[in-house]
């Protein structure tokens, strides 16, 4: 997304006049203003959103199903196989697609030595996790887990097919398009994930939704590709050395510093949990997670995505890029404190209701690690905000201070107190990352932690006393599940908006008809 407010400064269509970009070209090659630039990323922002929460759906709905037919060890066996994935997998620690996205122009040498490093990066990929899979074997890993471990690392090699196509449409905003192959690639696979977890195929049932994801990848891609951006398949791609080298001089920090993110700060955990404590323990803990993870998946995964590829074209524009960071923050906050409040105040009817009794224990892991997770999207808009602008001892710095704190912190609480030890250091790791992430985008656009997080804070925590109130009653606790979680809903949701509507109403309403502007926004508004 792009440009909101100014504080108060100037409207959204003085600011419009100002907001040129003459060298930004769309998918077509037509140039853009920044006012049609705004139009394209609320655009992709809301589509992409619908995108993605329907992409969720779908697979929250699969993973319920499967949940009830598979047991806890056999999610357990998922995550510590793609914790080790994540950390061997070479490709996203080169950080290609990033120093890609940021190159001036996409034509046939960008995309040669692109696609020529990336499948030279799969394969070497392949080959470790080979060797790494026979020395975990021997160490006494389950063999499910070894072969979670092989299977993800071929389906990455085989998802670079296609990767030059899918970083270029990227490049050019093309996010709705890329949200629509994903969504049709969820159906399937969780199709055939749900009939072979049917069929008694186990383990086999969770890697069938990455490998038909691949192939459902590798069809839809092109297709969006050809139609959206045809330029790309008529070029004659060229491996170009000095490009190699500029790509990995620029991508590879970044890379590093993301891998961190994927393999450590965010699985870190995982792989404490089910080493120390055991498969099962982790089977309940990744469930918990992944619903905590909800507010990340839905957020994150759309505002941080969309704002990473706005603040790479607007980084020379401060007053474009401080409106860009500033409506980032708001839509994470105005849409993010409801959810955690659901999660965190109906933990017990979400794992019921969703998973059944037997997965209760996932219930008292999860209102932690929803107040975790909550924190996460905003230190992914303040690390990819020093991508954007090249910051690089800074998103470095970012990364490997939460991964060295967690690993410090988590591994010796860890075995002192097991899962729960793991739940308090995740939650310092993230309070710190919170902290630096803060820090750094208030340090370079002009906006300030009060201005940003004053009247959520306080509808926030006027929803919290409500419900905390509500669930200490008894005729609260014997409401039944479903409808008691439906009274979290409405109360969080309804006193929160009620709140911020008192107290900052007048900047809510601006926002709101500004994001309808943007979305309507033709060339005479």
């Amino acid at each position: 997304m792009i440009d909101g407010d100014a504080g108060g400064q100037q409207t959204p269509a003085a600011m419009t006049s100002v907001l040129r970009d003459e060298e930004t070209t769309a998918a077509v090659g037509s140039p853009l203003d920044g006012a049609t630039l705004a139009r394209i990323a609320v655009r992709s922002t809301v589509w992409a959103s619908l995108g993605t929460y329907l992409n969720q759906f779908i697979g929250f709905g699969a993973v319920l199903a499967m949940t009830r037919i598979l047991s806890p060890e056999v999610f357990g066996f998922f995550s510590l196989g793609t914790f080790w994935s994540s950390l061997l997998n070479l490709r996203p620690k080169a950080g290609l697609s990033y120093a890609a996205i940021r190159q001036p122009h996409a034509d046939g040498d960008l995309l040669g030595t692109y696609f020529v490093m990336d499948v030279v990066a799969g394969a070497a990929s392949l080959a470790l996790s080979g060797i790494a899979g026979l020395v975990l074997w021997q160490l006494g890993y389950a063999p499910q887990m070894v072969i979670v471990l092989m299977a993800l690392m071929g389906f990455e090699c085989i998802s670079t097919l296609v990767a030059p196509l899918g970083m270029v449409l990227e490049k050019e905003l093309q996010i709705s398009r890329l949200t629509l192959v994903s969504l049709l690639g969820a159906i399937a696979a969780y199709g055939a994930a749900i009939y072979l977890a049917v069929a008694g195929a186990g383990i086999w049932s969770l890697l069938a939704v990455n490998g038909v994801t691949t192939l459902a990848s590798l069809v839809g891609v092109y297709v969006v590709c050809k139609r959206r951006y045809p330029q790309a398949l008529r070029l004659r791609w060229h491996f170009s050395r000095p490009l190699a080298g500029r790509l990995l001089r620029q991508g590879i920090p970044t890379g590093l510093s993301l891998a961190a993110q994927t393999a450590i700060v965010t699985q870190f955990d995982n792989f404490l949990v089910g080493t120390f404590v055991g498969y099962a323990t982790l089977g309940f803990y990744d469930r918990a997670y992944r619903i905590a993870n909800w507010t990340n998946i839905l957020l994150t995964m759309v505002v941080s995505r969309v704002a990473f590829l706005t603040f790479a074209k607007v980084r020379e524009d401060p007053l474009r890029l401080t409106q860009t960071v500033r409506l980032s923050l708001w839509v994470l906050t105005t849409l993010g404190m409801p959810i955690a409040l659901t999660l965190v105040f109906g933990a017990e009817d979400v794992v019921h209701i969703l998973y059944g009794p037997k997965w209760s224990e996932s219930a008292g892991y999860l209102r932690f690690l929803t107040i975790y997770s909550f924190a996460w999207p905003f230190v992914s808009v303040g690390y990819w905000l020093s991508v954007a602008l090249g910051h690089t001892r800074q998103t470095v710095f970012i990364t490997a201070t939460q991964a060295i704190a967690l690993v410090v912190l988590a591994t010796p609480m860890t075995l002192l107190w097991g899962v729960r030890g793991t739940i308090l250091g995740v939650g310092l790791t993230m309070a710190l990352s919170f902290t630096l992430s803060c820090r750094y985008m208030f340090s370079q656009v002009p906006i300030s932690f009060r201005q940003t997080f004053g009247s959520p804070l306080l509808a926030a925590i006027s929803a919290m006393l409500v419900l905390f109130v509500l669930s200490r009653t008894t005729a609260w606790a014997n409401l039944p599940p479903l409808l008691r979680l439906s009274g979290v809903v409405l109360i969080a949701c309804g006193i929160f908006f009620g709140c911020l509507f008192i107290v900052d109403g007048s900047t809510m309403v601006e926002r709101v008809r500004y994001l309808q502007r943007r979305w309507g926004h033709s060339p005479d508004s």
